[in-house]
């Protein structure tokens, strides 16, 4: 993936939708040198363009025609409603893109809006204007918010799993049957996964491994050196 880890990609999220304008600008930025680094999910890049049209319309020193707006806030929704379509069922006819867009809960309007952006005359602007802030909560909602629960449930596995190993290994409970368990599944982890999950729990709760055939232990908040 085009981000250094998932915490960073959280911190886009973050940025994204809060209310500081610089924050907002920081995430464009940020999402555009990603762009460099390697392909990025339509989503991640139809919220970057959503953002970035909003912010220039709405901006005191913006001097486009309304006219040049409706054209821009066109694309960008268009190319959001293609992408988000197109993942959903590749090659569908115009007549089955309202079936896709209720089976994965789009607004049918911004359906319609990509069609006459596309085919009839340039919906208004306070159209358009409403289609990209509906189009930012769907985003929100269906994927910034699912892809943030489907990375915070196995951390919050791999942090019980290491608790357990832990208190296990430290206070002497558990059979080997137990602790071995408990290694195999994190052993299990490849290497995307040990990057997303594995590494961001070690980092933030403080565990520290000692693999040494010597001392075969695993301490929580202990960094003392050996003699």
């Amino acid at each position: 993936v085009p981000w250094r880890s998932w915490d960073e990609w959280v911190a886009i999220l973050n940025w994204f939708y809060s209310n500081d304008l610089h924050l907002k600008k920081n995430a464009i930025k940020r999402v555009a040198a990603w762009t460099s680094r390697g392909r990025l999910p339509g989503s991640i890049e139809s919220t970057s363009n959503l953002f970035e049209v909003i912010i220039n319309d709405e901006s005191i020193h913006q001097n486009k025609s309304e006219t040049e707006q409706r054209l821009l806030y066109s694309v960008v929704l268009s190319r959001f409603v293609a992408a988000v379509l197109d993942s959903s069922q590749g090659g569908a006819t115009a007549d089955s893109l309202q079936r896709v867009a209720q089976r994965i809960g789009l607004p049918i309007y911004l359906v319609d809006i990509r069609h006459l952006s596309t085919h009839g005359p340039l919906p208004l602007l306070s159209h358009l204007r409403d289609a990209a802030l509906h189009s930012l909560l769907w985003l929100k909602s269906n994927y910034w918010d699912r892809q943030l629960w489907e990375i915070s449930i196995p951390r919050q596995d791999v942090a019980g799993m290491l608790s357990d190993l832990a208190e296990k290994l430290n206070v002497g409970i558990g059979g080997e049957n137990d602790v071995e368990t408990i290694m195999k599944r994190l052993l299990a982890f490849d290497g995307d996964r040990v990057r997303a999950h594995l590494i961001p729990v070690l980092a933030g709760g403080d565990y520290l491994f000692d693999l040494s055939p010597k001392e075969k232990k695993i301490k929580k908040g202990s960094k003392k050196k050996k003699r």
